[in-house]
């Protein structure tokens, strides 16, 4: 099989349905670690990939294609020995790709110096890592060869073939970790893991084939055990990823809504609505006002975001009053919101009253910015209780307060 040149390989797609043909048409399929290496390059942006690393990608397409002729072949070692070679390869470029990424996100200058010398001595460790892992691969194919030359015979091929499987599982467990980013999370495991791995490496090199079967396992377990406490943390913080995300899309999309001031606070995006209301009333003007359709339809988009309404006055007025009109808007906000379509179970309302002035109340310009209702979009879940979202409207002190 032809080596795929650089138009095939910026198409990942057509590279794999072109390989599935092939299988169809009696040709050897590929193994479970070809597929996941073009699993690895229809997943990520191989194209920045490729135009930052092309000679890392280069590397990776060569080896692979190696690999299928050996897998045409029937030849398992060679196979085994440039897959492993194109797996780390193409690891290298997708990890220092994304690297590269991170970095550009950051912000100010001086930080964004400290983080890019952080990060960028991060890259290296990987880099590191991943070099050694790429010569730990390549002394266990050497070996593989070798012992293919000496023609094991009887029980000693019986259990060359043993141990080598079991480094397999083992190398399979320890990547299964490192894509939980078990290093960052389960670091003293991992380090066992390794080593019980460098040892089973070493006796199997050595032809101790017991020795490299029992330390495999050690190795295979404290990996699998390193990824499971991994889990929770890297789920969770995959999560917090992608809502920090939609806080800044939210962020990005309020910006275009005429009359919202939104900011980003450590709640998540606050979205700071005013003249929603007449003086005293605690009702919405105009229930088909264009901002709050416009609220709706962001909450309805990013729908994994809880929401919190809250009502501020400025501080004329006694502090009981302030609170109670301030409660009974966010609730009138919430309510038209809930008529637009957003579910009531994922906002709550609740008064402020004149405590949270973002402003100064001595003049009239501070006074009518403190008067507002904030559309919160949260990252953390609602704290629902039977206070923060049923408040109903004071008669009265409402219509005497001027706010």
């Amino acid at each position: 099989m032809r080596r795929p040149t650089r138009t095939q390989r910026g198409r990942p797609a057509a590279w794999l349905a072109a390989a599935l043909l092939c299988a169809c048409a009696g040709a050897t399929p590929p193994t479970a670690e070809m597929r996941h290496f073009q699993t690895l390059q229809q997943q990520a942006d191989m194209a920045l990939v490729e135009a930052r690393y092309p000679e890392l990608v280069d590397q990776a397409n060569r080896r692979f294609a190696m690999a299928e002729e050996a897998n045409e072949d029937d030849d398992a070692e060679a196979r085994r020995h440039h897959i492993h070679i194109a797996l780390a390869r193409l690891r290298t470029a997708i990890a220092l790709s994304e690297q590269q990424d991170a970095l550009q996100a950051n912000g100010s200058d001086e930080s964004r110096a400290m983080m890019l010398e952080q990060q960028l001595a991060q890259v290296r460790a990987q880099r590191d890592e991943l070099q050694t892992a790429v010569a730990r691969i390549e002394r266990i194919n050497d070996l593989e060869g070798r012992l293919a030359r000496m023609e094991l015979e009887g029980e000693q091929r019986v259990a060359a073939d043993r141990a080598r499987q079991a480094l397999d599982e083992a190398m399979a467990a320890l990547n299964e970790a490192e894509r939980l980013d078990a290093d960052r999370y389960a670091l003293q495991p991992m380090r066992e893991a390794r080593r019980a791995f460098e040892q089973a490496t070493t006796a199997h090199e050595n032809g101790r084939y017991e020795d490299a079967v029992a330390l495999a396992g050690t190795a295979g377990a404290q990996a699998r055990a390193a990824a499971e406490q991994a889990r929770p943390e890297f789920e969770t913080a995959q999560q917090r990823a992608r809502i920090d995300q939609q806080i800044a899309e939210v962020f990005d999309a309020a910006t275009q809504i005429p009359t919202v001031a939104p900011r980003i606070t450590e709640e998540g995006v606050v979205l700071s609505l005013r003249e929603l209301f007449a003086v005293g009333a605690s009702q919405v003007s105009d229930p088909r006002a264009p901002v709050l359709e416009r609220v709706a339809a962001l909450a309805k988009r990013y729908d994994a975001l809880p929401i919190v309404i809250e009502g501020h006055t400025d501080s004329t007025g006694s502090p009981t009053t302030n609170l109670n009109l301030s409660q009974a808007r966010a609730s009138a906000v919430m309510d038209r919101l809930a008529a637009l379509g957003v579910p009531r179970d994922r906002m709550v309302a609740v008064g402020r009253g004149s405590e949270e002035p973002i402003a100064t109340n001595e003049t009239a310009v501070g006074r009518a910015q403190n008067r507002r209702v904030d559309v919160v979009f949260g990252r953390q879940p609602l704290e629902q209780g039977p206070a923060a979202s049923q408040a109903a409207p004071i008669a009265g002190p409402e219509t005497t307060a001027r706010q």
